[in-house]
């Protein structure tokens, strides 16, 4: 005995109504078809203003960063495992972690060895590099006084042709 798609009931074939479409789907009557076509467009249909791309995590940001300045693919089990440690020993943010490898691979020119982990950079560089980001912060902030709308100064370059005469006697 089939089965109704829409409300599961239990009929003999000769009362079931056969979807015209799928010869294998039966309902109870003509209604539980609509109705289930109805309700499986409903169910269909994607609302795309609400799948916007999401920014990216902290987390994700590190990892993608750490992705691609490694030397080698790194053991993300491991890594992952001292992402956390770091983060519960030395109370710093996955911001401030990746601020801390941007500082010492991009400004102080390090190359990260892929035998050793993340402890190569972060404990011991972590309070330089948040010295250099206040630094940074504290420039950007001065340079918001500056009027940078000065007029341009043209000095006109004169058609003098120089001639100098050549020294004959030098040696080199």
């Amino acid at each position: 005995m089939p089965r109704c798609k829409y409300c599961n009931e239990l009929k003999p074939p000769s009362e079931c109504f056969q979807d015209p479409n799928y010869k294998s789907n039966q309902y109870c009557s003509e209604e539980h078809w609509k109705l289930h076509i109805k309700s499986k467009n409903a169910t269909q249909t994607v609302d795309t203003s609400k799948n916007k791309a999401k920014p990216k995590s902290d987390r994700v940001k590190l990892t993608d960063y750490i992705q691609s300045i490694w030397p080698v693919e790194p053991n993300w089990k491991w890594m992952s495992k001292q992402i956390e440690n770091l983060s519960k020993e030395t109370g710093l943010s996955y911001n401030d972690m990746r601020m801390t490898l941007k500082y010492c691979i991009e400004y102080k020119g390090f190359e990260p060895d892929g035998n050793y982990g993340l402890q190569q950079f972060i404990p011991r560089y972590s309070k330089e590099a948040d010295d250099f980001a206040d630094d940074i912060r504290r420039i950007q902030s001065g340079l918001d006084g500056i009027d940078f709308e000065d007029e341009l100064v043209k000095v006109p370059v004169g058609k003098r042709r120089v001639r100098r005469p050549l020294k004959e006697d030098v040696e080199f």
